[in-house]
Order: structure tokens, then C-alpha cells, then sequence
């Protein structure tokens, strides 16, 4: 298995329904849900293969049955538990500087600026003196800057993204980093081309494609801060993973024709299962609810 197996959407896939069905082996649903896994074709079936491989090689290792989550999921990301730092979340753990968990927070950046954190977020704050950066390492955060002569510097995702003061939204979804602009001007970079946003104006980077720029209306830039997620441009996948950041367990999609279908919508984020499954159903899925688990959206 490569060492990127584990960014490929199949693979996750794959490793989710592994994780779900050995930790319940005679569940039915669950049962189900593999033989639709298995059905996908040659390469969900080969996906699942080197899942089960990777965790006959944890075994091997003397790891008892309960091997947590992570450690199947470490091995599937660098062959065979070579560095716990590989996993992603442990990694952020020990680097961030702030994280949140299943609720927004604010942060007072300066006498004049804030931040709010979404729920599952995590941030790096590199300032020096004036000049104010800060890494977007999960999540969403808002931003609310003073015009400031120093500058103020976000990165996520491979892109920078530059104000002296306006109010902007930066957003590391499924499917790569997003900026959306509610008041002033940013200047957003790849490093090889810059795009200048507007109020109500987004950018979204869809893994290696083109950049999506469209315009939004402004009072529905970070609607979250108000318990609403505002679905326009987004996957069901991506929608799905910020209602992830809110609910316990881990919410899998099944099935990428549906994790790819684009979905519009407004959901109330103060009761996320509900907003999960009102979710789903513009997908035409349904929701399964594993308990502390998490959920299973499938067709």
C-alpha cells in the first residue's frame, strides 16, 4: 500500500466500514453496508483488501482486537505504524495553538480584532510584533481585522491570504481550502496566481481543479457563528463534515456519487442530527445512527 492511500476518499471509505464492522461483527445494517461497500466495483474491493491488510500486519505486531481508530488509520497512512505524528489529528494536537471542540470560541487577536473559531477548529499564531499570521491547520475560523498598515496573514491549505482590514471567512472543507469575504477587500495567493475578493464574493480550490469564485450574499459568510450552515457550492461530503465537527463519533459518507452531489440549503446547527439528516435527504440517503459511534449516511 503507498503512503497516500490514505488521502483517496475510497480508502477512508473503506477503512470507516472495516473499523465499524469488526468493532460490530454481527450487526446486520452493518453487514449490509459492507456487501454495498463491496459492490462499488474492482476498486472498493481492492481498497477494502489492503484495508484488511494493513490490519493482519497491526495484529502481527501484537496489537490486541481493540487496536484503537487511529492506529489502523496511522498504518494506513505510512504502511505499517511508522510515526504516530503521520496522523493528521495528533500532528494538529501537538502543534496547534488553539483547538476547539464541538463549540464555537472567540479570540481577542488585539484591542481592535477578533477571531471566532468554529467547532473542530485549530489555529497556529506565528505574530511578531506588528505584523499578525496566523495557520489554519482544521476547521473555519472568522476574522474581524481593524485596518492595521502591518498586515494581517492567514494561510490554509496552500493559500495566503492577505488584508490591512476587512472581515473574511477561511474554511478547510473535504475538498480543499475556501475564503469567503464579508466586508473589504483580500488578496488571496496560490503562490503562482493572486485573486482579489470582494465583499460577498468566495473562492473555492477543489483539489488540483480550477478555482471556483462566485458571489455570496454576506450575511451568509461564516453562518455558523449563528448556528446556521448555509450550503451553496459545497458537496454533500464537504456539508457533511462540518456537521462531523459537532456530533460525537464520526459521520461517513458511503458511496462518492453521493459524497460528490452538489447540495443547496440552510440548516440549524443548534440541533446537528437533525441538520444531518435534513442533509441526507437532499442526497436522497438516509442517516444511521451508530450511538457514540457516530453515523452513517448511505444510500
Amino acid at each position: 500500500m503507498s503512503n497516500d492511500d490514505s488521502d483517496d476518499p475510497l480508502y477512508q471509505e473503506a477503512a470507516e466500514v472495516f473499523l465499524l464492522l469488526r468493532d460490530a461483527p454481527e450487526d446486520e445494517d452493518l453487514i449490509r453496508l459492507k456487501e454495498a461497500f463491496l459492490s462499488g466495483g474492482p476498486d472498493a474491493r481492492d481498497a477494502y483488501r489492503r484495508v484488511e491488510t494493513v490490519f493482519a500486519g497491526v495484529q502481527q505486531n501484537g496489537r490486541p482486537r481493540n487496536t484503537p481508530k487511529a492506529v489502523v488509520i496511522i498504518g494506513l497512512s505510512v504502511g505499517m505504524l511508522a510515526s504516530a505524528f503521520a496522523f493528521d489529528p495528533l500532528r494538529i494536537y501537538l502543534t496547534a495553538d488553539v483547538t476547539t471542540r464541538t463549540e464555537t470560541q472567540e479570540l481577542q487577536l488585539s484591542e481592535t480584532d477578533i477571531a471566532i473559531l468554529d467547532a473542530g477548529t485549530a489555529i497556529v499564531d506565528r505574530s511578531e510584533g506588528n505584523a499578525r499570521q496566523f495557520d489554519l491547520l482544521r476547521g473555519t475560523a472568522y476574522f474581524d481585522v481593524e485596518k492595521i498598515g502591518a498586515g494581517f496573514v492567514v494561510e490554509l491549505g496552500g493559500l495566503t491570504v492577505r488584508t490591512i482590514g476587512t472581515a473574511f471567512e477561511t474554511a478547510l472543507l473535504e475538498e480543499g481550502p475556501r475564503v469567503a469575504v464579508s466586508e473589504g477587500v483580500v488578496d488571496v495567493t496560490d503562490g503562482s496566481q493572486t485573486w482579489r475578493l470582494n465583499a460577498g464574493e468566495v473562492l473555492h480550490m477543489r483539489n488540483g481543479r480550477s478555482p471556483e469564485r462566485a458571489a455570496i450574499a454576506v450575511d451568509q459568510v461564516a453562518g455558523w457563528r449563528m448556528d446556521q450552515l448555509m450550503v451553496d457550492g459545497m458537496t454533500l461530503g464537504e456539508a457533511a463534515a462540518v456537521l462531523d465537527r459537532r456530533l460525537p463519533g464520526t459521520v461517513t459518507v458511503v458511496g462518492r456519487r453521493i459524497r460528490a452531489l452538489d447540495v443547496t440549503g440552510s440548516f440549524d446547527m443548534s440541533n446537528p442530527e437533525a441538520a444531518l439528516r435534513g442533509l441526507a435527504a437532499l442526497g436522497g440517503a438516509q442517516v444511521q445512527s451508530l450511538g457514540p459511534l457516530g453515523y452513517i449516511i448511505r444510500p
